[in-house]
């Protein structure tokens, strides 16, 4: 319960038990004019006591005293059952219970409406990327079919993200910021990062600059993972495996620099890459997965990047597009 709202549910329990002081009685009527649902609640309150045939006893204030005492007083009751005292038990039985009900229910509302802050929430649709920037200054790119929901008055620094977003987060005099997924949380201080958590695929989280804390929510759970610089982590939720990765993938954020690179790398790599960036499915000969290829594409475009590939593969390479999948046909490399 709100202290404040506390102070003058005491000072209206004085008032109606004739117990407050002349000082006591300003302060409550200064309050209750102040709000018109605040001045409802005490004229509600107040018809609900005189109901009670102006019971004399001092309300407590520990509701569940409130209620033992109230049970205590029935039990004397049933001693000497005549019609008059079992109405007056009655009358008095509706004034406490209908000045505890009422109480709680109006204080409860408060508090809800107290507790329950004002959301934002941004999103994006598919082959759609926006740019925004958060209360306390900090950067984000959201990326396509992704969601990121925070409180307005950002009081604390906590966001949801569902989908792939880069992050470069203001330092905050010690203040963390913190990235909620619908498995993991992410908490940093100051520094740039991507999170990438679609739904039903595992969380990954890839750090540029600064320090990241990156831990499972899972019920059950408790794995946790800290990254430098250039350091990843993957999150399997459905296999609760958690695996960090001393070297970030150099396309890891592909789809915000807009910029393919491979250096060396395994087909079957490169075929991934490709199948995650345009999203397409890709089917190979096995024997060509150990080839290793070497180029880089900005801007790519998936018909383009496939020429170039089949042009300097050291072997010669079939690309074939059948039924919407791409399939890759040529001989191994030794």
């Amino acid at each position: 319960m709100n202290s404040n709202n506390n102070k003058y549910l005491t000072l209206l329990s004085k008032v109606l038990t004739k117990g407050a002081s002349l000082e006591e009685k300003e302060q409550l009527e200064q309050w209750t004019n102040e709000d018109s649902t605040q001045k409802a609640f005490v004229e509600e309150t107040t018809k609900v006591w005189n109901l009670s045939k102006n019971y004399a006893e001092e309300l407590p204030l520990d509701m569940n005293k409130a209620w033992a005492k109230f049970e205590a007083k029935l039990e004397t009751k049933k001693a000497k059952p005549t019609l008059l005292r079992s109405l007056t038990s009655y009358w008095k039985a509706a004034a406490i219970i209908g000045l505890v009900a009422t109480s709680l229910i109006w204080f409860a509302t408060q508090n809800v409406a107290e507790a329950i802050p004002v959301l934002a929430m941004v999103e994006t649709g598919a082959e759609e990327q926006k740019e925004l920037t958060l209360p306390d200054g900090s950067l984000v790119l959201l990326n396509e079919n992704s969601r990121l929901t925070y409180a307005k008055d950002f009081s604390v620094r906590e966001v949801r993200l569902e989908g792939e977003a880069f992050f470069e987060v203001t330092k905050q005099n010690g203040q963390s910021f913190e990235i909620k997924t619908q498995t993991t949380k992410t908490r940093v201080l100051g520094t740039s990062f991507n999170v990438r958590a679609y739904a039903k695929t595992p969380v990954e989280v890839a750090v540029i600059t600064g320090k990241v804390a990156v831990e499972s929510i899972e019920e059950g759970t408790n794995a946790s993972v800290i990254l430098l610089p250039n350091e990843g982590v993957v999150y399997d939720a459905i296999a609760n495996t958690m695996e960090k990765n001393k070297q970030t993938s150099p396309n890891s954020l592909a789809w915000k620099t807009q910029e393919l690179v491979f250096d060396n790398m395994a087909l079957e790599n490169v075929i991934e890459t490709l199948e995650r960036y345009f999203e397409v499915e890709i089917d190979s000969d096995a024997k060509i997965l150990n080839c290793h290829y070497t180029g880089t594409f900005k801007e790519p475009k998936l018909d383009e990047v496939f020429k170039t590939i089949a042009f300097t593969f050291p072997t010669d390479l079939d690309i074939k597009k059948v039924d919407g999948k791409y399939i890759l046909v040529g001989e191994g490399c030794e």
